[in-house]
């Protein structure tokens, strides 16, 4: 009982020392903001820096809940007119809540802001998260990776890992080396994904730990070759992605669809973890429950939100021909020369594997300016 009772206090001081190394700099009250993870903290900052800006060039005191609700119905609107879409709204009422303690549950709490954010996402349906296709994702992956050097490279792979198993953006840009399970050597089993182990402490949004996801959905075989490169290529307990903030990765994809054109609607990282459920839900390779399984989602009600089926033909009817070409003609060369570039290092500024000499041109949209792929051998992207 003694041994019993020595260990058990043993193990609380250790955790005790753990907990204040982690948190010496945390400011009271750590406790009840860390109900928002990792990457909803960071949209909430950056969604309260705009308002506080925005608030002191107005001369706008916040004393009161009064003040905050109407000040960020104002600012919603404003937002709405310089053509935001609604989750930027969203950031900025649940960030001021969250960071301020003020009481958001209550129908009676926060009664402009909710109004105005309701009829925000009634004059913008759908634009809340657009499912991306598959073949503008090559497209828009690839001028990441040829245009923004080692960032560039880091997004195009994150792009690919998170559509295929469903990643949040905060998920994917947290992903550790240790995150990703190797299978057994010669076997044809994929790498797995686990999101929020048990030892980290954090649970994930859906309040579970150890959410595992295997590498590798219907028809998408290939992306096992890019969880491969990304873990020999990090350093024990290193970020898969060290250079990708969220921040950045959305600039690299407002980049991207402003250069290719791509004018309606903005990709953006959330686009990833709605077009891999909407591809697989449309071609029929996964039903409602395997689609929720994958996705880590606790009811069908999610599936059906984030599945767009129709919402995703409309958007494969509307690509652009000459993206069509470019994206048949990726599908052989994109995912090998970012295998190349992650194994060789030649990522350097803005060149990359993908723009050396004596490779095959491709055209990265109607008419418009040419890059090169390497020729592959045995490419092996399914």
């Amino acid at each position: 009982m003694k041994s019993t009772a020595s260990n058990r206090e043993n193990g609380k001081q250790q955790r005790a020392t753990a907990r204040r190394r982690a948190n010496s700099t945390a400011k009271p009250g750590f406790l009840r903001r860390s109900r928002a993870g990792a990457g909803a903290q960071y949209n909430y900052r950056a969604a309260l820096a705009d308002f506080d800006l925005w608030c002191q060039h107005r001369a706008l005191r916040r004393e009161s809940s009064a003040d905050w609700d109407q000040h960020l119905a104002a600012y919603m609107e404003f937002l709405f007119l310089q053509g935001d879409q609604p989750w930027v709204g969203r950031d900025a009422l649940y960030g001021a809540a969250w960071a301020h303690d003020l009481p958001i549950e209550s129908r009676s709490d926060f009664v402009l802001a909710k109004r105005s954010l309701k009829g925000w996402e009634k004059r913008c349906p759908g634009e809340t998260g657009k499912p991306i296709p598959f073949d503008q994702l090559y497209v828009i992956s690839n001028h990441m990776f040829v245009s923004n050097g080692a960032v560039g490279l880091e997004a195009a792979c994150a792009n690919f890992l998170a559509f295929d198993c469903y990643l949040r953006p905060s998920e994917c840009i947290e992903l550790r080396k240790q995150h990703l399970t190797q299978p057994r050597a010669a076997s044809d089993l994929p790498w797995v994904v686990t999101i929020k182990p048990r030892d980290e402490g954090t649970p994930a949004k859906n309040q579970e730990f150890d959410c595992s996801t295997a590498v590798g959905g219907p028809k998408r075989a290939f992306v096992n070759n890019i969880a491969a490169a990304l873990h020999r290529n990090v350093e024990d307990n290193g970020l898969l992605f060290p250079n990708l903030t969220l921040g950045l990765w959305e600039k690299l994809f407002r980049d991207a669809c402003k250069a290719l054109h791509i004018l309606k609607p903005q990709f953006s990282p959330r686009s990833l973890r709605h077009g891999g459920p909407s591809l697989d839900k449309l071609n029929n390779d996964l039903d409602d429950n395997e689609v929720l399984r994958r996705g880590r989602w606790r009811s069908l009600d999610s599936v059906r939100r984030y599945g767009k089926t129709g919402v995703l033909a409309k958007l494969l009817a509307a690509m652009p021909d000459g993206h069509l070409v470019v994206a048949r003609d990726l599908r052989l060369h994109l995912v090998p020369a970012m295998i190349n570039a992650l194994d060789e290092k030649k990522v350097n500024g803005k060149r990359s594997v993908i723009l050396e000499p004596n490779a095959v041109a491709l055209p990265v949209s109607n008419g418009g300016r040419r890059v090169r792929s390497k020729r592959p051998s045995g490419a092996g992207t399914d």
